[in-house]
């Protein structure tokens, strides 16, 4: 489950752009600071991220490293 930000677009766009703290990401993701803290520098990166490989068209592979569940937030700024 992907969670859905409560502010609106403009005011999303407007806290990314200002963004200078740690503080200011865990406001502009609606969680306390304490669980950005725990999700950055606590967990490890297999607990953060699904690794999986995808084929290039000029041959060989990609490696992926896609963020899981509560690691990712859908947030349109454009």
């Amino acid at each position: 489950m992907i969670p859905d930000l409560a502010a609106d677009n403009d005011t999303l766009r407007a806290k990314f752009r200002a963004l200078r703290t740690r503080e200011d990401v865990s406001d502009l993701l609606e969680v306390p600071d304490s669980v950005l803290i725990y999700w950055l520098y606590r967990r490890g990166d297999s607990d953060r991220y699904s690794d999986f490989a995808i084929r290039k068209r000029s041959g060989g592979t990609r490696q992926i490293g896609a963020p899981i569940g509560s690691f990712k937030v859908t947030i349109q700024l454009a």
